[in-house]
């Protein structure tokens, strides 16, 4: 994102893991931004074929917390 503060924390497909990493973000209190881009056919391949990624954007001044907590999840 160009003229903001928020940095990608992750894509995903998986709704299962994206609900998982926003529940623990909220319960952390770290702000974030949802976005759901669509997938080009040319790059569905690395999606495992979904027409939709949703990306997880955070604020920087946060980023060093929302990190810790990806790291948490995997």
């Amino acid at each position: 994102m160009d003229d903001t503060n928020e940095v990608e924390l992750l894509r995903t497909t998986d709704m299962k893991k994206k609900d998982e990493i926003v529940s623990r973000l909220v319960k952390a209190r770290v702000s974030y931004l949802e976005k759901w881009e669509k997938v080009s056919l040319f790059k569905r391949r690395d999606y495992d074929g979904a027409r939709e990624v949703c990306v997880i954007y955070v604020n920087d001044n946060q980023k060093e917390q929302a990190y810790e907590i990806l790291e948490e999840f995997k």
